[in-house]
């Protein structure tokens, strides 16, 4: 008796907060895909309104949009992945986004006619 009730203690946790694979997978991409809105938003502003070199814009837009990313990490976390995993999938996005966001910065420069000194 004692044995069962220990076993369905050890397993409540797990299945209660246990969502199954595909629904974190889901909630992960809606929140990555608010990370990625943020970090869209937050360059074309500070590539609209800063004439400064892309290289001071980018880390001031990872900043604007720490609570995103943080988000994103927990459920990333919550969803049982390896901390090297974790690491990894994190990494590829700053890296792709990155990219993504001094492309935009350059356009709203250039738009501006703005030339970094």
């Amino acid at each position: 008796m004692k044995k069962s009730i220990a076993v369905a203690i050890f397993l409540a946790p797990t299945i209660a907060l246990g969502e199954d694979f595909a629904a974190m997978t889901k909630r992960i991409d809606d929140a990555r895909l608010d990370y990625q809105s943020c970090l869209t938003k937050s360059a074309t502003y500070y590539g609209q309104k800063l004439c400064r070199d892309v290289s001071e814009l980018v880390p001031g837009a990872f900043g604007k949009c720490t609570d995103q990313r943080t988000i994103l990490e927990n459920l990333v976390r919550d969803r049982g992945d390896a901390p090297s995993e974790r690491t990894r999938y994190l990494g590829s996005l700053r890296e792709r986004y990155t990219d993504t966001m001094t492309a935009i910065i350059l356009d709203q420069q250039i738009a501006a006619n703005c030339q970094p000194k």
